[in-house]
């Protein structure tokens, strides 16, 4: 749903960037949908940079690693993490790959990134480990996450709430 800081995400993601080339995954959805996903994303980042320079990759599973060298930015969508990390965990030196770009991942897309992140349905598991952080997106203070804040490794805990957006230089 629109809202301003789901705005400002958008213009976070290209505002360092010339001319740029953006891939966008939605491996963590269903196949079907990604056309809508395709084209809803190019609609929001036209509108809300209100940039024409951008251009757009829609991700596929059989190029992903030829995409990603293509790509100054690339957008991990969420929706199912597991499905997610299952396609990126097979891209061989992913973390080498994304070096050097924009890299945003929103839900499922933040989760595979972190090195741990709690599951709504089966709690505390373990990412990618591209960042050395302990993630929950949809963030409820009302909610305990005791779990995560015990697991594993002491790491930072970045909790974002629903609509927000935090930026990460590595």
């Amino acid at each position: 749903m629109p809202c301003e800081e789901n705005e400002n995400f958008y213009r976070e993601i290209v505002k360092d960037l010339t001319n740029p080339t953006i891939l966008l995954c939605y491996f963590a959805r269903e196949r079907f949908d990604w056309p809508r996903l395709y084209q809803q994303d190019q609609d929001y980042f036209k509108d809300y940079t209100g940039r024409d320079d951008l251009n757009f990759i829609l991700a596929e599973k059989a190029d992903f690693a030829g995409q990603i060298n293509q790509a100054d930015a690339i957008y991990l969508r969420g929706g199912d993490t597991e499905k997610l990390k299952a396609v990126v965990s097979k891209i061989e030196n992913f973390d080498q790959l994304i070096k050097d770009k924009v890299v945003m991942g929103s839900s499922a897309g933040f989760y595979v990134l972190a090195k741990y992140y709690f599951s709504r349905e089966r709690g505390v598991e373990s990412g990618l480990g591209i960042l050395p952080v302990k993630a929950i997106a949809h963030y409820d203070p009302k909610k305990n996450y005791d779990a995560i804040k015990k697991h594993g490794e002491d790491l930072e805990i970045v909790a974002v709430p629903e609509a927000e957006y935090v930026v990460r230089e590595q």
